[in-house]
């Protein structure tokens, strides 16, 4: 009855609001920086955002179920923010790709490099659970960013979808943050450093590693007791090639 009552008084403010409440799209992949993206994202007053929720996109209703998952994880009941976020990283919870060209629907594609990918992929196996062995890595991260690369293709937008290199926000974070900020409009910049939440660090809602309670962005060194196979790593470049320069036609980039 209260998960009620408090979706009721969302939707009541959404009818009442001056202007119409967007929503924000991060289409990634595994290990690709998403949970980094969306805490940066969330310490924006314009925009309000958790993790991945995990809801199958199904139709248009699926929004209604967004907005009081996201309010109620952060504790916030009432609705001021422009934007509503959610995290996509898996190509079965968006089964109706149309509703990427609603008119109140921006995407920001998030890829990061494929050696530190199907590393720290490999190496948080247990924890993902979608991951078994290496060829079962590559399969996820090839047929992940294929969908991607589709996507970015339907969409056809470059006003509503935005391409982002993990590697850009990590050694360029200022201008790549900018540039961010003028794809959403936003009245004032985004922050380098950003909040702690409940959600913070809990496996299921993003990354689960104490690196994500730094609290800024800063580079993060990889295993050295784990390479990934070079037939691996390959097909996991050319996969990452393939996916860039498409999204690349379709996408407004961080200016070089």
């Amino acid at each position: 009855m209260l998960r009620r009552m408090f979706q009721s008084f969302l939707s009541a403010q959404e009818m009442l609001r001056a202007r119409p409440l967007w929503y924000l799209f991060v289409l990634g992949h595994v290990r690709s920086g998403s949970s980094l993206l969306v805490h940066i994202l969330n310490s924006h007053p314009e925009i309000c955002a958790v993790g991945e929720s995990w809801l199958t996109y199904d139709g248009e209703a699926t929004f209604r179920k967004l907005v009081p998952f996201v309010h109620a994880t952060l504790r916030k009941p009432f609705l001021t923010e422009t934007y509503v976020v959610d995290k996509i990283l898996h190509n079965e919870l968006l089964e109706r790709e149309e509703l990427l060209r609603l008119p109140k629907v921006s995407s920001i594609f998030l890829l990061r490099d494929p050696e530190r990918s199907l590393l720290s992929m490999y190496v948080h196996r247990t924890s993902l659970k979608i991951i078994s062995d290496w060829p079962n890595t590559l399969s996820y991260y090839e047929g992940r960013l294929e969908r991607l690369a589709r996507d970015a293709r339907f969409i056809d937008d470059r006003r509503r979808s935005m391409l982002v290199l993990y590697e850009e926000l990590i050694d360029r974070a200022r201008p790549c943050l900018d540039a961010l900020g003028a794809f959403l409009d936003l009245r004032a910049p985004l922050p380098i450093t950003y909040d702690m939440h409940s959600f913070t660090g809990v496996a299921g809602l993003g990354d689960f590693s104490e690196h994500i309670k730094a609290g800024t962005i800063e580079k993060t060194p990889p295993p050295t007791d784990v390479r990934v196979p070079e037939d691996i790593l390959t097909r996991g470049k050319a996969a990452y090639d393939d996916c860039v320069a498409g999204l690349s036609a379709f996408c407004t980039r961080v200016p070089a």
